[in-house]
């Protein structure tokens, strides 16, 4: 806060937000059989295939990063 005796300027800055959200949605995708059933190599799978949910995302408006 700037005190009532503090000499101020006014200026124009560019500001930048980043925002971090979780959706968590059901979803059903082919996967190979030999992640199934280790969560980590499956989360990395589907990581580096975002191609086969990310059309499924629950939100509307706006574009989408890319999880990379």
């Amino acid at each position: 806060m700037v005190s009532a005796t503090e000499e101020t300027t006014r200026v124009k800055v560019e500001m930048a937000v980043t925002e971090e959200v979780t959706y968590e949605f059901p979803i059903t995708v082919d996967v190979p059989v030999d992640v199934v059933d280790d969560t980590e190599a499956l989360t990395e799978y589907l990581d580096l295939h975002d191609e086969l949910w990310v059309d499924d995302l629950p939100i509307t408006g706006g574009s989408l990063p890319r999880c990379r």
